[in-house]
């Protein structure tokens, strides 16, 4: 039997694995008729299979597309596909389908794994955009035949709101450990079931330790300084044994053996009924514990001053005072704090004296001067006082700060000092210029003092006076005591 060409090329279009257009059946013989009856159906059946795939293809939520294995050109791309890349149909046969999604570079791989499994699952992809955005994808590939090619049909599942979450998630947590490095806080994380110990970036830095340094809970605990390891000891397995959280500020020396001060705290992750993990927050605070003894040492050199130091608000209020003001003033805390100091005013000081003051450091300046001021049991006294405005970091003038010192004992003295000065000035004036009676002997020319006795003038006056005095003879005498010399 001969069989005609349209029955021949029908079974070479089946042994090729394509799906050829039925056999006419018309003219031919009748020993021929039910071969081509049977091809027919056979053909029929395949048509129907490839119209079941395609439907099955098109219906599937996901982005699938088929292609040769040998070049990767697409075969077959269901709906999904064409809009997703943009897939035309002129694209089949000729686009390669890795393009879409893989880098020139990594296909050989692929490829080759392929080949060698016959599929590849979650393998992750990035694709972009025309517009330049991403999205991204796992691809799953598994190789078929089909229509004759050896093929690999391919289904992209979109991950593309999750690796924007992770990324996201990761700017997080760069952000917070750049801000981790400034303030330098980290964390840190004891998974009890693995015994694995995990320190974040920032707490190896504390430590100065090595990136990629993973260490175990007593090598941990033995960076403490010797006084502190009892401590954080008995704080851990209170931790770990009752669940009982601590915050706790303890001396530690770094891997290159500087000594710093740190801040670790501690708290329980509980899974079902059980304490699963222990973690918590671990923070450098050397500078900030430097900066809070020096402010220790600053508030007791002003408890302990002897000046009287006064802290106001920009309307004068008081918000504090040295323990010296309390005892200079004879007011309580509870007495002064809140008042204005215009309650010590003694009244002896005008208007235009405070309101000069007042003028002064609102406009930022410094102000020297004395005040007059009241105790409580409203005895007077001076203090000689500077007042200075204090500024925030934007340089707003936020509060007033006076430094008095009491100088009523000083000015009493001034005063009785130049009292004193004044009469004695007048004494001596009175002694220069002579200005009293003196009472002298006619006869030897004695003075009589003031405790009644005569002395010669020259002792009276080197008593009563700065005189000095020097001797001679006047004429009469001198021809008295020598009269030759006197009458030549």
């Amino acid at each position: 039997m001969i069989l005609p060409d349209s029955i021949l090329a029908a079974l070479d279009h089946l042994v090729a694995g394509g799906t050829p257009e039925p056999i006419p059946v018309e003219g031919l013989e009748p020993t021929c008729l039910a071969v081509v009856e049977r091809i027919n159906q056979l053909i029929a059946r395949l048509r129907q299979e490839e119209i079941n795939g395609r439907l099955l293809l098109e219906g599937d939520t996901l982005p699938t597309i088929i292609s040769r294995v040998e070049d990767g050109r697409i075969l077959f791309a269901n709906g999904r596909a064409m809009d997703l890349f943009l897939i035309k149909e002129e694209d089949l046969g000729v686009r390669r389908a890795e393009d879409l999604w893989m880098k020139p570079d990594l296909r050989p791989a692929f490829v080759a794994q392929v080949r060698r499994d016959g599929r590849v699952d979650g393998y992750e992809v990035e694709y972009r955009r025309q517009d330049g955005s991403p999205f991204y994808g796992l691809l799953s590939s598994s190789r078929i035949p089909f229509h004759g090619e050896d093929a690999l049909v391919s289904s992209f599942l979109s991950i593309t709101e999750r690796r924007q979450a992770e990324q996201a998630l990761r700017k997080s947590h760069a952000r917070l450990d750049e801000v981790g490095s400034l303030a330098r806080v980290g964390g840190w994380d004891l998974d009890l079931a693995r015994n694995t110990l995990t320190w974040s970036r920032v707490v190896r830095e504390i430590h100065e330790v090595e990136a990629d340094y993973e260490p175990r809970l007593e090598a941990a605990i033995a960076f403490y300084a010797p006084e502190a390891v009892p401590v954080i000891q008995a704080a851990m397995q209170s931790l770990i044994t009752e669940g009982c959280p601590f915050d706790l500020t303890l001396p530690l020396v770094t891997a290159k053996g500087k000594p710093i001060w740190v801040r670790t705290i501690g708290k329980t992750q509980i899974e079902n009924g059980n304490i699963a993990r222990v973690g918590g927050v671990f923070q450098d605070i050397t500078e900030a514990r430097a900066t809070e003894e020096k402010m220790r040492q600053l508030a007791l050199a002003v408890d302990q001053s002897s000046a009287s130091i006064l802290i106001t608000d920009t309307k004068g209020n008081i918000e504090y005072a040295n323990p010296r003001t309390f005892e200079l003033t004879g007011y309580a805390a509870e007495e002064l704090l809140g008042q204005n100091p215009r309650i010590l005013k003694s009244g002896v000081l005008g208007p235009a004296f405070y309101k000069e003051l007042w003028q002064t450091i609102t406009a930022g300046r410094d102000w020297q001067g004395e005040f007059c001021n009241l105790r409580k049991n409203g005895e007077r006294y001076w203090e000689h006082a500077h007042i200075s405005p204090l500024r925030d970091p934007a340089g707003e003038i936020t509060h007033f700060v006076a430094v008095k010192e009491d100088v009523t004992a000083k000015k009493k003295f001034e005063a009785e000092r130049e009292t004193l000065l004044a009469s004695l000035q007048e004494a001596l004036e009175n002694v220069k210029t002579l200005r009293s009676l003196l009472p002298i002997c006619a006869g030897c020319k004695k003075i009589r003092d003031e405790a009644g006795y005569w002395s010669q003038l020259e002792s009276y006056f080197s008593r009563h006076g700065d005189i000095s005095f020097t001797h001679g003879l006047c004429p009469d005498c001198a021809r008295v005591y020598f009269p030759k010399q006197g009458m030549d």
